[in-house]
């Protein structure tokens, strides 16, 4: 009986926290609009940085700031392209992906159980992975020229950190391998989905691609002046 008690109690416990999250349904979608805003500001600001705007690794006495977001999104597009490179374009993205399942609760039942935050800590070890890899990717296959960039990484001042040690003890081959590996298993244990399943799709859909083509090919007649 006590089992059972605790175990409604429970439940209960977990109806109502899921009823008071799904009665903030109007803030939700501030937060969303925001997020989606803030988003797109960062996005432009880091499409139009220009190297000669005033911002915190830059000293400059231009009056005009080039970037389209002004002076303050000089500064952010400048921070982030200093640190993380062309993979700081992810950050908009990222942003809005997290902003949407926050609007659809999607992870609010793992603030219930400790399996399931677990299981949670395991997808933001995977977004890390993810981001990690792809700077220093980035880092080790794009040179670029001082100017397109505050620094002239095009990973960023920590992918090209984190290249130069994986070069000094695994040399290039080596890293670009471990760097792929750890790329494919962040987004495995960021999203869930199995190459192995994405693999098979692709499949299954060249194949129906090309059973529809062999048919086409088989209803088309041959001009009269070709037949014998």
């Amino acid at each position: 009986m006590g089992k059972t008690r605790s175990k409604r109690s429970s439940k209960g416990d977990q109806a109502g926290f899921f009823s008071g999250i799904e009665s903030l349904l109007p803030y939700r979608e501030g937060a969303l609009i925001l997020s989606l805003i803030f988003s797109l500001f960062l996005l432009l600001s880091l499409a139009t940085y220009h190297y000669t705007d005033p911002a915190w690794s830059n000293v400059s006495t231009v009056t005009h700031v080039q970037n389209a977001t002004g002076l303050i999104g000089a500064y952010m597009s400048d921070f982030l392209l200093y640190w993380f490179g062309y993979a700081a374009y992810a950050c908009p993205i990222l942003l809005i992906y997290f902003s949407l399942l926050f609007y659809k609760l999607k992870y609010a039942e793992y603030l219930v159980s400790p399996v399931r935050i677990l299981h949670l800590l395991i997808k933001k070890i995977g977004i890390v992975s993810v981001f990690i890899s792809l700077m220093t990717l980035i880092s080790l296959s794009i040179h670029i020229s001082l100017g397109t960039l505050p620094i002239a990484y095009s990973g960023g001042l920590l992918g090209h950190e984190f290249g130069a040690f994986l070069i000094k003890n695994f040399n290039i081959i080596g890293s670009v391998l471990l760097l792929m590996g750890a790329f494919l298993l962040g987004c495995t244990m960021f999203s869930g989905m199995s190459w192995l399943d994405m693999l098979e799709q692709v499949g299954q859909k060249c194949l129906a691609v090309f059973a529809l083509l062999k048919g086409l090919c088989r209803n088309i007649s041959m001009p009269q002046f070709l037949v014998v």
